[in-house]
């Protein structure tokens, strides 16, 4: 079976999780315990319904040049309650925090996850210095014209996990 860029970015993410574990626990001097794992949720699932879920807040409404807006227009956290609208990366903002990812893992660090598979799907470079969550608005701002757009492009990330 070929892998693709984003099972290559995602086997390295899910090593860097796995060290970071065995890390936490080499300093708490714990002893490594054996857990059942079957219930687990791979690296790969939190992205794949982190993904599904900023398709949904899309769905409902989507906004330029703003995180998220309310019903009225006005800017507000991409979280909020009064949220109506969203961009691409305020959607996966809003949604990572929907879904949860392990305790290991910072808010920053799992949006991130999800705005690399979305780049990758979609032969995004991100630019010199630039954050990928930036690269992600830029195109939502700047590449992107419509919401099918925005909604292809996330349909396409999605489809390279599926």
């Amino acid at each position: 079976m070929t892998s693709t860029p984003v099972d290559r970015l995602l086997a390295i993410l899910e090593r860097q999780q796995t060290t970071r574990v065995k890390t936490v626990r080499k300093q708490k001097n714990e002893p490594g315990r054996k857990r059942d794992r079957s219930n687990q949720k791979s690296e790969r699932d939190y992205v794949l319904e982190t993904l599904q879920e900023a398709r949904i807040l899309i769905e409902a409404g989507w906004v330029h040049h703003e995180i998220a807006v309310d019903g009225n227009g006005d800017a507000v956290e991409a979280d909020s309650p009064h949220a109506q609208a969203w961009c691409m990366s305020g959607a996966l903002q809003a949604a990572s925090y929907k879904v949860g990812f392990p305790a290991t893992t910072s808010a920053t660090r799992r949006i991130e996850r999800a705005a690399r598979v979305i780049l990758a799907a979609n032969d995004i470079d991100v630019q010199s210095n630039e954050h990928v969550i930036a690269a992600v608005a830029r195109m939502n701002d700047d590449l992107l014209s419509t919401k099918e757009e925005v909604l292809a492009a996330i349909d396409a990330a999605i489809a390279d996990l599926g």
